[in-house]
């Protein structure tokens, strides 16, 4: 079985969520891992809808509802409410809490393996 690899956001403003969904658009990623993002659905379907509007977005609250299935991208929601509006190279206070909180889901989940 693949491995379950989990790729945090980065800040909401950056290059990460472009990155990203670029990506999981040419479906390389699902060749060789589970690819799942941690971060937020919403800025993610920003980043999508920019670069890779072909990308379906899924929100999940735990990764064992992931279903690693291509043309999607599946985001482990670590978000809640209403999230400003992201300008791209601006960096955001909100922007920046929700990369960090990313990272540590990322690690506690490392860790609990």
């Amino acid at each position: 079985m693949k491995p379950i690899i989990a790729i945090t956001m980065g800040e909401p403003a950056g290059i990460g969520p472009e990155v990203i969904v670029k990506a999981f658009a040419t479906g390389e990623l699902h060749a060789v891992c589970r690819p799942v993002v941690i971060g937020a659905s919403q800025w993610m379907s920003d980043a999508a809808f920019l670069f890779a509007s072909e990308l379906a977005i899924k929100t999940h609250n735990t990764i064992s509802q992931c279903q690693f299935q291509q043309g999607k991208l599946e985001v482990l929601e670590i978000t809640t409410g209403n999230l400003p509006r992201i300008v791209y190279g601006v960096p955001h206070e909100e922007g920046s809490k929700a990369s960090m909180r990313a990272i540590e889901e990322a690690a506690r989940l490392a860790l609990a393996k």
